[in-house]
């Protein structure tokens, strides 16, 4: 039980390790808005300078947890394929294998038929020079 309980919990601490940059940024915003609510107070001295920027990097931030949070799900989702990707790739490099021999197997049988085919053409030829011409006296 225990064992089991170990290997979820290292299983999920990408997860947890991404639940807690969510939650740092909930903080952010959080103090983003106290801040806010503190200026509409009245309290002139206390701002965010840059506030734009500020607001952009933390949609940067934002949209990069995101894609975060949906790679680990993802990946949590597949992890029987990719646990066999070792398994797979070693298939794809075994067919890959085979495929480039059917193509040496391939090649040779063409190379076969055509020098077959110019034996066979030039046979031919020779025959046809043997019954047109009269033989040669070598004397």
């Amino acid at each position: 039980w225990n064992g089991s309980w170990l290997l979820k919990a290292r299983q999920m601490a990408v997860l947890a390790v991404l639940l807690d940059d969510v939650d740092r940024y909930n903080e952010v915003i959080q103090a983003v808005d106290v801040l806010d609510r503190l200026a509409a107070a009245g309290n002139s001295q206390i701002q965010l300078d840059n506030r734009a920027e500020v607001l952009k990097a933390l949609e940067l931030v934002r949209e990069s947890l995101i894609c975060g949070v949906m790679t680990d799900r993802i990946l949590r989702e597949n992890r029987g394929l990719l646990s066999r990707r070792y398994d797979l790739f070693a298939s794809i490099e075994t067919n890959f294998s085979t495929l480039k021999a059917i193509e040496l197997s391939h090649q040779a049988n063409d190379y076969s038929r055509l020098l077959n085919q110019a034996l066979q053409i030039g046979t031919n030829v020779y025959r046809e020079i043997q019954a047109v011409s009269p033989p040669l006296d070598t004397r």
